[in-house]
């Protein structure tokens, strides 16, 4: 599997675990992720997603800064249990491959 198929398929995991929480608090159940972080992951994520159908990789803020936006949830949250949920673990390994493409 080459590079680019491993960044779609870690985009697409980060997206099936942000479903997976968005759909828990939608049929009423807890989340330690707010509905704003939510939306904000799923905007960064679509976003390098739709890129990297086209056979693009894309870099926000330049190469040079590859640091997702969604881990600075897991870095800078209150709540450092957010990466020990299955999408804060999913964004994690999409971290470590995003430094490396």
């Amino acid at each position: 599997m080459n590079k680019m198929q491993k960044y779609i398929n870690a985009l697409e995991n980060v997206m099936r675990y942000l479903r997976k929480e968005q759909d828990k608090i939608n049929n009423g159940y807890e989340s330690i992720w707010t509905v704003d972080m939510l939306a904000s992951v799923h905007s960064e994520i679509n976003e390098l997603l739709n890129y990297a159908h086209r056979g693009e990789i894309f870099f926000k803020f330049g190469k040079k800064q590859r640091r997702l936006q969604a881990t600075y949830f897991l870095l800078d949250a209150y709540n450092d249990s957010l990466s020990q949920t299955d999408l804060g673990q999913s964004i994690s390994e999409l971290q470590k491959l995003y430094y490396h493409l």
